[in-house]
């Protein structure tokens, strides 16, 4: 992904309403849209929260770090270290498994509290959901994060890899945030 493809992540989502995004890339493009996601909370001064169930902490601040993209803005909910036995620095909130799905709520709703304003909420991915728990689970969190996202006026962002093999169409990611956005 080229410099300019790379911004016009974070301007996209500043174009868009407050509400529920689904952010479609190649898996190619994962770590340039996750740079551009970043951007726009760190541009906006917006309090982010991402909810990481695909990275452990420390593999994502070591990312983002080496591709020089701040992250002092965000509180990491953190779905992975515990799975995978990663060191954690205490800076994060942690979930013991993605499969939680009741305590990955309840630290988001702690993360929202602790912030003033709006808050941007990343969920690190879609396809990370539904490798750890059923469709049918997967749609019930999301419809109540929906819910609890849109009540407040807070712009959540859903992170889907398009794979030929995933069986999330678009017409179906549509049915479950009020927009899609195709990055290529």
């Amino acid at each position: 992904m080229s410099d300019e493809q790379l911004s016009t992540v974070p301007q996209m989502l500043e174009e868009s309403d407050p509400g529920f995004l689904t952010l479609t890339m190649q898996p190619d493009d994962y770590y340039d849209v996750l740079r551009g996601v970043m951007r726009h909370g760190s541009q906006n001064d917006t309090p982010t929260i991402m909810v990481s169930m695909s990275l452990s902490e420390m593999a994502l601040r070591n990312t983002m770090e080496k591709l020089e993209e701040p992250m002092g803005h965000v509180q990491l909910i953190d779905c992975m270290s515990e799975m995978v036995m990663s060191p954690k620095t205490g800076t994060s909130r942690y979930v013991e498994s993605p499969r939680l799905l009741e305590m990955v709520l309840l630290a988001i709703e702690r993360g929202i509290r602790g912030s003033d304003g709006p808050c941007f909420i990343i969920i690190d991915s879609i396809n990370s959901l539904i490798m750890h728990n059923s469709r049918e689970r997967t749609m019930a969190f999301l419809e109540v994060l929906y819910n609890r996202v849109n009540l407040a006026g807070h712009k959540l962002a859903l992170l889907h890899l398009a794979k030929d093999d995933d069986g999330l169409s678009i017409p179906n990611l549509r049915l479950i945030s009020d927009r899609t956005l195709v990055i290529e």
